[in-house]
């Protein structure tokens, strides 16, 4: 039987696909794993010693546990994305790999959304809210690419732009 994470999972089709979806999917699959019981295999809050016993009941365990994580992380990244971390032998190592590419955010990436940003122009026939929506979904990838931004330079950044309600 499914967990509810499982169907969370199947049901939302939660795949890293491509950089702008990565840090969802990082936050959902943290929760899923630590609702698994399955987050120290990448927090290193279950090492095992320098040279374990294999018939070791804790070393089955955590094997049991370094699989499962594997798994999770292997199932839920589109085909495109799995050789990055196909050769891993540990689930913190696939982790590590998919957030070293993912997570590091490069200045011409962030240069270019920056400029995205400052050139939102409301579009004729758009509403306010739409033209919001747009500001708050390149509000959204800046804060994902780790720059801040104020409400108050959301605020500037639609104010730079004329607005003629239809």
């Amino acid at each position: 039987m499914a967990s509810t994470t499982d169907e969370f999972i199947l049901n939302h089709s939660l795949m890293l696909s491509e950089p702008e979806n990565y840090s969802s999917w990082k936050l959902t699959m943290r929760m899923v794993l630590v609702e698994k019981d399955l987050w120290g295999v990448i927090s290193d809050s279950e090492k095992l010693d320098a040279f374990p016993d294999e018939d070791d009941e804790d070393t089955i365990k955590h094997n049991k546990k370094q699989s499962s994580v594997l798994i999770h992380i292997r199932l839920i990244v589109k085909e495109n994305i799995r050789p990055i971390q196909e050769l891993c032998d540990t689930a913190k190592e696939a982790w590590e790999k998919l957030a070293a590419r993912f997570d590091n955010v490069s200045k011409s990436r962030v240069a270019k959304l920056k400029n995205d940003m400052h050139s939102i122009k409301i579009e004729e026939g758009e509403s306010l809210l739409e033209h919001l929506s747009k500001i708050d979904l390149m509000y959204a990838k800046l804060s994902r690419a780790r720059v801040k931004y104020t409400d108050e330079d959301k605020v500037a950044i639609s104010s730079t732009s004329t607005f003629s309600p239809t």
